[in-house]
């Protein structure tokens, strides 16, 4: 069997060292990146594993991560590490603050706070998440940073997040419609209220729906995540990211619109097998979304979706060739790996009901064919 090492970040460069941002014409385009679901946390037994790994944990897919005016990942559990707050018992996440700065230096400036995790240490978590957040924002070299999805208020928890990025004025809206713990200070998902607040947003020129939905480790959504998806971009959203059911599913140009309905893992920090009894494979995507401005509009122009491999406890085997897994850190993957996955991300976007998206392959990236 032969071994392809990952860790090689001087092939990995060369195959991303074109992502820059500074290699297209910012005046002329916006670019959105996205990644799923991302937690280390505290209470797992890898926290010093974590911490040593630093900012090796995004440093394969910094130049992609970068390479968006604005970088989304779902922040599951809330930034905190006083363990009186952190529960014994059960699945409970709860991200250790210092990662904040790592995940900034990736390049991620756009987070959302709204999963079942979110609640995992209560009150005290939700004040601990945004008062990080909050003071963050407030320092030099951060103004563009956005979040959503949380609140010490009900009220403050339902609003969505308005920035002006590069001369385009955004609206990024986070909900959840899973719970491992009830309150309201996490923002809830309901198709009317979602649509009720696309409307409230009538000025923004891109309007980004973050939806923590779906069932766990399942290839295709349910009919009834499709036609809630759909109906958002009918309502007015332009670009729908999903996620929670740690795998990567389909996607779908659908409208004036996009819908990712599951990006999958980013960087998890846990070690499962959960997904083998389900027949689930943890194969997760990057996407990249570039749009033209076009006076004051914007126009999705290209669609890439690059495979990435985050299992922490098996490596990839396609063919008797083994890619070995780094623990927490993720890979996007080259190669007959790439193939491997893509063609999977395919066959799950076909089997989305009535998606008619076509795609194309440019090298080890699946791009949407428009």
């Amino acid at each position: 069997m032969k071994d392809y090492l990952p860790a090689l970040l001087i092939v990995l460069l060369a195959l991303t060292g074109c992502l820059s941002s500074a290699d297209y014409d910012r005046q002329r385009f916006f670019t959105v990146v996205a990644a799923g679901d991302t937690v280390h946390p505290v209470n797992e037994g890898y926290l010093d594993e974590f911490i040593a790994l630093g900012r090796e944990i995004y440093a394969p897919t910094r130049d992609l991560i970068s390479s968006g005016d604005l970088s989304f990942v779902n922040i599951e559990g809330p930034f905190m590490d006083d363990k009186r707050y952190i529960e014994k018992g059960g699945i409970v996440f709860a991200n250790y603050p210092s990662d904040l700065d790592n995940l900034l230096w990736a390049g991620f400036n756009c987070f959302s706070l709204a999963n079942n995790h979110s609640l995992d240490c209560g009150v005290a978590g939700v004040k601990n998440t945004l008062d990080l957040l909050d003071k963050k924002k407030s320092e030099p070299g951060h103004k563009n940073l956005v979040y959503a999805g949380l609140g010490r208020t009900p009220d403050e928890a339902a609003k969505f997040s308005a920035a002006v990025i590069n001369n385009v004025r955004v609206a990024f809206f986070a909900y959840t419609a899973r719970y491992n713990r009830a309150g309201r200070l996490c923002n809830d998902y309901s198709l009317k209220g979602a649509t009720g607040d696309l409307a409230m947003a009538e000025g923004a020129q891109l309007k980004i729906v973050s939806v923590h939905h779906g069932e766990e480790f399942r290839h295709v959504p349910s009919s009834e995540v499709v036609n809630s998806y759909r109906a958002l971009i009918d309502a007015g959203a332009d670009l729908v990211l999903g996620h929670h059911p740690h795998v990567a599913q389909g996607v779908e140009k659908y409208g004036r619109g996009l819908i990712f309905y599951s990006l999958g893992n980013y960087a998890m920090g846990t070690v499962s097998k959960r997904h083998i009894k389900l027949n689930g494979r943890l194969y997760s995507i990057i996407a990249r979304v570039r749009y033209r401005k076009t006076g004051k509009s914007l126009y999705p122009e290209s669609v890439e979706i690059f495979p990435l491999y985050s299992d922490n406890a098996n490596d990839l085997v396609v063919g008797g060739n083994a890619l070995r897994r780094r623990r927490f850190v993720p890979e996007v993957l080259t190669g007959l790996f790439a193939q491997h996955v893509l063609d999977r991300i395919e066959l799950w976007s076909s089997q989305v009901p009535g998606n008619r998206t076509r795609f194309i392959r440019e090298g080890d990236v699946l791009t949407v064919k428009f």
